[in-house]
Parts: C-alpha cells; structure tokens; sequence
C-alpha cells in the first residue's frame, strides 16, 4: 500500500515538473503541450487508472451546464451596465486548431488527470491528523496548466499583464481547483468538464464579450466558485458526521463575509463604482501618504473642492494624488494649484475640474508593498 502512495506522488511530482518547465520554455505552441499533457494522462491510466477507487456518486452534468451558462449569464449581464466591445480573440488565425481544439484536450485530459489521483486513497497519517498531499501537487499542476491555457492571450512584457495573468488566472485558478478537488471525491468528472469548455472556451467563440477590468472579472472567477460549492453542498449535502451544527453554521458564515470582502475589494481596484482604490507608489505624500499605502477615494461628481483637500487628478497621463495649495477663479473657471506635501515647489500648471478624478477619503497603510515589490520585477 505504501508503494502505492509512493508512485502516485512520484507521477504527481513529474506532472508538476513538466508543467513548470513547459511554462517557462514559453516557444511551446498550444498543440505540443496538449500532446505532452494528453500522452501522459494516457500513461497514468495504464499505470495507475486501473487501481482507482471507484465512486457511485452522482452524475451532475445537467447541474454544471447549468452552472457553466449562469456564470455567462451573469458575465454578459455586466455588460449592460459596462458596455461591450469585440473580442480580440476571434482575430487570431486558426483559433480552432491552434486554441479551441488544443484547449479541449488540456482541460479533458487535465480533469482526468486529477480524477485519478484524486481517487488514490493516497493520505498519510502524521499522528492523529489525517494528511492528503495529492490534493495539494494535483493542484499545483492544474493551476500551471491553466497558465498554459492562457498563455498567449495575455502578454508578459509589462508589470500590468503580468498582474493581469496573476489575478485573472492564478487566483481564480486557486478558487476554481479547490471547487474541482472537491468535486472530483464525490462526483463524475465529465461534469467538471463540461462546466470548464463551458467558461473557458466561450473567449474563443464568442464575438463581443463585457468591458468589464480585469480585477472585476478576476472577482468574478473567484467567489463563483465558493457560491457554487455552497449551493452543492445544500443541494447534494455530503456525509461529515464529524461536522456539528453549529460548525456548519460558523463555516457558512465566515464564507459569506469572505466573498463580501471579495466583491469589496474588487469593485475598490475595478476603479468602475463610486469608491475606488489606488496603490501609492512614490514619495511625493510622504508623512500624510507613504509608497506602498493604499488610498480609498471618491469619484469626483462636480462637488466643491476646498484648499488644503487631497484630491486624485490626471496629471500627464497619470493618476496623482497630491493636495491643494490655492484655488483661483479667472474668466469663470476655477484653477487649482497642487502640491506633494513632501516636494519643495507646487506642481506645474494648474487642474481644473476637467481635470480631477476624485477626492481621497482614507489611507490604508502597509498593504500596497507587495504590488510594488511585484512591479519592481519590471522596472
């Protein structure tokens, strides 16, 4: 039994392994890498694909369609709020062979994959704690797979791509592998499948999509997955006798704040809703707003600005945050003069209310440091 667990982490850790690799050898075209990742869920079959626990759980693949075209559904419907626009996607030549097919057969193979190793009976015993080391390597693969997926789409060159690829698909893919971890113990994962090519592909078939922010949609792609595992476990409850009530209750709970918290966090960096979020990343505010604080401020509706307000406005293109020193009225228009509270001189020029974007109402301090250390890495 114990050679058993032994291959499953070995294949598990090779699985990792390759997909690392693939990702940084980023030449690899789509089809190579689902004849790679195809090839060798063949080989876990033959090694090990036999000697699976078999589940006699229930067949949900009415159940994940559905889920699949409600997340649609409520994507497009941002689109009635945001606008939409054309899908650049569908400009590549050869989708079909060099994406549609290709992702196809990396999200089955990959489900498959997991299936198996997933259903190994593969947990180890550290005292009287009960330790599954497949979910955790399983995952890990999954989630560089689902790198692999996008890859192309999203382009590294810059500090905001690569923040793109990290909340669009890292975070998201985190969210979405736990739901399927889950999944995959109690159900059929043809279900599984179904919902992927469902919320993945329609990028590849779909003319005009939301004109929704990235971090919107990473939101988006990552409290679906707690919603939709809350309304399985009502629905399909699993057996945990050891679970009280009231642990149920608490869980329950702590869930919904979690996904509130989400959903705030995310329409703040959206920068799309009244209040919004913006990370600090020079010194010009040192002593009131350091490098590496955030700042919640509220959009600008025309209100009356007042002398020594901290205000955001567009200065050459980039969003500053810097106070006002002095507003003077000349022909009718109001013209405000700005200062950093740590430079020596005002800024040059003059804002108007043109020109302002929103007035800062609250300082976070310390939480905007590891998006600096990150954009760093691009300097």
């Amino acid at each position: 039994m114990k050679s058993d667990k032994f291959k499953i982490y070995i294949l598990e850790v090779v699985f990792d392994f390759m997909l690392i690799l693939m990702l940084f050898y980023d030449k690899l075209s789509k089809p190579l890498v689902c004849t790679a990742v195809s090839l060798f869920a063949l080989f876990v079959y033959f090694v090990q694909g036999k000697n699976t626990v078999k589940i006699n759980g229930k067949n949900i693949i009415v159940f994940m369609l559905i889920a699949g075209m409600m997340y649609l559904c409520g994507y497009y419907l941002l689109g009635l709020y945001f606008g939409f626009i054309n899908n650049k996607q569908l400009l590549v030549s050869n989708i079909v062979t060099d994406y549609v097919i290709p992702v196809t057969l990396l999200i089955t193979a990959g489900e498959y994959i997991r299936s198996v190793f997933i259903r190994s009976n593969t947990e180890i015993r550290i005292r009287s704690y009960k330790i599954d080391l497949s979910n955790l390597l399983v995952s890990i693969g999954l989630i560089v797979l689902d790198f692999l997926i996008y890859n192309g789409i999203y382009d590294l060159s810059s500090f905001s791509n690569f923040m793109t690829l990290v909340g669009y698909v890292g975070f998201a893919s985190f969210a979405n592998n736990m739901l399927f971890n889950y999944l995959s113990e109690r159900f059929d994962v043809k279900g599984i499948i179904v919902y992927r090519l469902i919320t993945v592909l329609y990028i590849f078939i779909i003319p005009v999509i939301p004109d929704v922010s990235t971090y919107l949609k990473s939101v988006l792609r990552i409290i679906y997955p707690y919603i939709l595992y809350l309304f399985i476990e009502k629905v399909y409850p699993s057996k945990t006798d050891n679970v009280g009530y009231v642990s149920k209750k608490v869980s329950n709970v702590l869930n919904v704040i979690v996904i509130i918290l989400t959903i705030l966090v995310g329409m703040l960096i959206s920068c799309k809703f009244r209040y919004r979020m913006l990370i600090i990343g020079t010194d010009s505010m040192t002593g009131t707003i350091n490098a590496g604080d955030a700042v919640i401020y509220k959009e600008f509706k025309d209100e009356s600005l007042s002398v020594n307000g901290v205000i955001v406005f567009d200065y050459n293109g980039i969003k500053t945050i810097h106070r006002i020193t002095d507003a003077r009225k000349v022909n009718g228009e109001i013209r405000y003069l700005t200062k950093g509270d740590a430079n020596s001189k005002i800024d040059n020029g003059y804002r108007t209310s043109d020109d302002v974007e929103g007035i800062v109402k609250l300082r976070i301090k310390y939480i905007g440091y590891p998006t600096l250390w990150l954009r760093s890495m691009f300097d």
